[in-house]
């Protein structure tokens, strides 16, 4: 039986037993069954320029994919898989992935669930909508999700399209008509009860939201949220050059060494590793033949 908190939904399922609770939330669509990566996956090169940019100019140089790799391993990968280190670092549940679309936030997410050997439930807009008119179901939806990452983790709770939910106002267009989408912001309040009552720091618990469109959020509302943000930037030109030396490897195409690997990353600039994956395979003549 779950433990009572005061939040709501969570009396309505005191008596489902856990595993029950994983039947529902299979049929609901929340418990979800992800391909397999590796951390590694993340292609990308150190910044070994990074010293002398963060001298010359007063904006800080962006975080490499590399970077962020060892970000993610550090402060979600490493408490996830093990309760040793869980139980003695801060408590850390709540995590913001915010990048470009194609970037590696879903990816990482994969990568996380695969090398921990983790559930992954997902609250996203998409996996809500059908509840979201129902109050008491859309609650015990919620409370069945956090219940079941804190009985049997290591447990990821991942939130797509975070922007629907911390949605900053809109001014509304004069003339503007139609009916109106599905309102996520309502869970805004009901997400920061859970926050601030239901995991505990020795719970293997990551709960990640993601988006790539953080300037729909409205700061007020995310920044208290999410405990740490993990840019997820346009690859640099090094990072560049590796994905496309990559992705040709992997295809098995014999390049001569003449081949102009370098030009192509300079002209990429601006695209992202998932960007590069849908212009090799969706173009009608393949960038490499």
């Amino acid at each position: 039986k779950a433990k009572k908190i005061k939040v709501p939904g969570w009396k309505e399922i005191s008596k489902i037993a856990p595993l029950d609770q994983i039947g529902h939330l299979v049929d609901f669509g929340v418990l979800k069954k992800l391909m397999p990566a590796r951390i590694t996956d993340l292609i990308g090169e150190p910044n070994m320029l990074r010293t002398k940019e963060e001298l010359s100019t007063e904006l800080m140089p962006d975080p490499t994919y590399f970077d962020v790799r060892q970000a993610v391993v550090e402060l979600i990968g490493l408490p996830l898989g093990s309760q040793f280190v869980k139980e003695r670092i801060d408590k850390l549940h709540y995590f913001l992935f915010f990048g470009p679309h194609g970037s590696g936030k879903t990816l990482i997410v994969r990568a996380l669930a695969s090398e921990c050997d983790a559930l992954v439930l997902e609250l996203s807009p998409m996996t809500l909508e059908p509840k979201i008119n129902d109050k008491k179901e859309l609650n015990k939806m919620l409370a069945m999700t956090f219940n079941v990452a804190k009985t049997f983790p290591p447990a990821i709770i991942y939130m797509d399209e975070v922007e629907q939910i911390f949605k900053g106002k809109k001014k509304k267009k004069k003339g503007a008509g139609g009916a109106a989408g599905p309102n996520f912001t309502k869970l805004r309040k009901t997400l920061t009860k859970y926050k601030k009552k239901v995991l505990k720091k020795e719970d293997r618990v990551a709960v990640i939201a993601s988006t790539n469109k953080p300037w729909e959020m409205n700061k007020k509302f995310i920044k208290p949220f999410a405990q740490k943000k993990f840019y997820f930037p346009f690859p640099n030109y090094a990072t560049r050059k590796a994905l496309f030396e990559h992705f040709m490897e992997k295809k098995g195409a014999n390049l001569p060494d003449n081949f102009p690997v370098t030009t192509i990353a300079h002209v990429t600039e601006g695209y992202t590793g998932g960007n590069v994956i849908i212009l090799r395979f969706s173009s009608a003549k393949p960038l490499i033949k």
